[in-house]
């Protein structure tokens, strides 16, 4: 999955650069908290993954700490949340330590990866939480019957906060899965550390073919043409708040809903 590492990578640097030069100037509005906690009210699950640039809460938070104010709003109001863990370094020395080994993208990840009480065994994918999860930490995270698998079949929701396209890990489950011909599936022993000391696992990943590479540039999810997609089919519900977006849609509903899309058009999920 190295190639796909490397565009998930480039799109949170790219995301970085982009706020560096325009910098939204959240301020604390309490109309904006009220809604907020209306909107998570609504979100008919008692399970969520969850991605967030954690900035927004300057918008949200009465209180300074706004990672905490959104925890103790999630763990409240749901009895799991989960966000993505992701270790892509690994793909080197191909040791991945469940204990030490933090998420690399996103302030909340990191923060709730040391509130959390669960985390999988995944080199590269692993994801981590805080609740009754319902998860097997000793499965892999995108094989068919993996974390991912289990969250679409116990209801779990995705819930985004001032995410403004689609962004869901769930996408690289489907992609792996469905294995557009755009994709090749690897395999490689892998050392996994847990509490009950190493072992060797044979991993499955993917990349992208080399040969659908245009002018140098990777393949990238068409995230604006998704996410218009799930709006229009009325799955993913959306609503802004003074320049934040969040929202939210159901892993089933997400993940019939695309691989219907991957079945009539095997390229759906990219552009170049």
């Amino acid at each position: 999955m190295l190639a796909n590492i490397y565009t998930c990578s480039a799109y949170y640097l790219l995301r970085k650069e982009i706020k560096k030069r325009w910098k939204p100037s959240f301020r604390y509005d309490p109309d904006a908290q009220q809604r907020m906690e209306a909107f998570i009210a609504e979100v008919p699950a008692s399970k969520v993954f969850v991605h967030v640039a954690l900035s927004a809460t300057r918008l949200f938070s009465p209180a300074p700490d706004g990672y905490g104010w959104l925890k103790t709003l999630l763990c409240d109001r749901f009895s799991a949340v989960v966000t993505n863990a992701f270790t892509p370094s690994v793909i080197k020395s191909k040791t991945f330590d469940i204990r030490e080994d933090r998420p690399v993208y996103g302030a909340f990840a990191r923060k709730l990866f040391h509130d959390r009480t669960f985390r999988n065994a995944d080199p590269l994918y692993s994801v981590c939480g805080a609740g009754d999860t319902g998860l097997d930490k000793n499965r892999f995270s995108f094989s068919p019957d993996g974390v991912f698998r289990q969250m679409i079949d116990q209801g779990y929701y995705g819930l985004n906060i001032d995410i403004d396209n689609i962004t869901s890990s769930l996408l690289h489950f489907i992609e792996l899965n469905c294995c557009p011909p755009y994709v090749e599936v690897h395999r490689d022993l892998f050392n996994i550390v847990t509490e009950n000391g190493p072992r060797k696992e044979n991993y499955l990943y993917y990349k992208y073919r080399k040969r659908y590479a245009v002018n140098n540039k990777t393949v990238m999810f068409s995230r604006n043409k998704i996410k218009k997609d799930l709006i229009r089919a009325s799955i993913l519900i959306t609503q802004r708040h003074k320049g934040a977006s969040v929202s939210y849609f159901s892993y089933k509903e997400f993940y019939d809903f695309i691989t219907g899309k991957l079945e009539k058009d095997p390229f759906y999920l990219v552009s170049w």
